[in-house]
C-alpha cells in the first residue's frame, strides 16, 4: 500500500478504501479522530507530527489526493503534455509515458496534434481549463 500526503496535511492510501485508510492511520500512529468521512474520505496529519508522518509518505499535490479519493491512480498524469493523443482518439486520460518532459521532448506529438484542427482546438480548450486550475 502507498501512503500519499499533500502540503495541506491530507493523507490517503492507494489502493484507496476506507479500510485501507484506517490501516494506514494505525501504521502511522494517527488517531481515528483525525479521520474525515464523506465523498473524499481521508485523514488529516496532526500538525505536531506533520514532518515525521510526511517523511513516510509520497508527497503529491492536493489534486492527486482528490483524484485518488475519486478512484483514479495517483500515477495518472493530468498535465496537458500527456493527453494530446487522447484528444483525437476520444480515449480517457493516458498515463504520461514521458515523466513530464520538456516540451522539446514531444514536438512530434504536437506537430501531429496541430495537423488536426478539431483535435488542436479541443486540446487548447482543455489546456486553458487546466491552466486556470479546473479539472479535466
Amino acid at each position: 500500500m502507498r501512503y500519499l500526503s499533500d502540503k495541506a496535511r491530507h493523507l490517503v492510501c492507494f489502493p484507496y478504501s476506507v479500510e485501507g485508510l484506517h490501516r494506514m492511520a494505525r501504521e502511522l500512529g494517527i488517531g481515528r479522530h483525525w479521520f474525515h468521512k464523506g465523498n473524499h474520505a481521508h485523514y488529516d496529519i496532526p500538525k505536531a507530527r506533520f514532518g515525521k508522518v510526511q517523511a513516510r509518505t509520497e508527497v503529491v499535490s492536493s489534486k492527486v489526493i482528490v483524484r485518488v479519493c475519486q478512484g483514479s491512480s495517483p500515477d495518472t498524469c493530468l498535465c496537458p503534455l500527456s493527453w494530446f493523443k487522447r484528444v483525437g482518439a476520444g480515449h480517457h486520460l493516458l498515463d504520461c509515458p514521458h515523466a513530464h518532459p520538456s516540451i522539446e521532448g514531444i514536438n512530434d506529438g504536437f506537430a501531429e496534434l496541430k495537423a488536426d484542427p478539431k483535435a488542436w482546438a479541443e486540446y487548447k480548450k482543455l489546456s486553458d481549463e487546466w491552466e486556470a486550475g479546473g479539472e479535466m
